[in-house]
């Protein structure tokens, strides 16, 4: 594999309060989003540990940037979404950037992030677990119990899923 995708952000514009819950914090969505308002808060977790910090039913918005792919069975994305979908308002919404590799897979690659005013943020994503499946077809079905997508695009082995909570359940 080992190529080059260029990610652009640059116009992504997250409304309200958005709670960025990552691995490795990159700073690329709260760049992003401070860019475009400057008034309002981005609350980063990462790791469970920190999750009594998170107010449930606060958040408008909720990023998850190649967070996916650092967690191991499908069990933990699945309670991962129950509990974004607590996190979230009513019409709140989850935006997710991550790989789409399936079992048997590997994904090596630079990333590089386009961001306002002309700035680029380069990641390295490896994974090489071919015994872990972050498809973008199983995500879909996991993050269908709680959330209805509005926006699906794919590019070079990424996917960008952007999905309103559902209120009914």
């Amino acid at each position: 594999m080992n190529k080059e995708i260029e990610l652009e952000l640059q116009q992504e514009l997250f409304k309200g309060n958005v709670l960025d819950i990552g691995v490795n914090n990159n700073g690329v969505i709260y760049n992003v989003h401070k860019y475009f308002n400057k008034d309002l808060e981005v609350e980063y977790i990462n790791g469970k540990e920190e999750e009594k910090n998170i107010e449930k039913g606060y958040y408008d918005s909720c990023v998850l940037f190649f967070t996916l792919s650092s967690l191991y069975f499908k069990l933990n994305k699945r309670n991962l979404f129950k509990d974004i979908y607590d996190y979230l308002k009513k019409d709140g919404y989850i935006y997710i950037w991550d790989i789409d590799k399936g079992y048997s897979k590997i994904f090596i690659n630079k990333i590089k992030i386009l961001l306002p005013e002309e700035k680029v943020k380069e990641i390295n994503i490896r994974d090489i677990n071919i015994f872990e499946d972050n498809s973008k077809e199983t995500i879909l079905k996991l993050l269908g119990e709680y959330f209805t997508v509005t926006d699906l695009k794919e590019k070079k082995g990424l996917y960008y899923i952007k999905a309103q909570k559902k209120n009914n359940i």
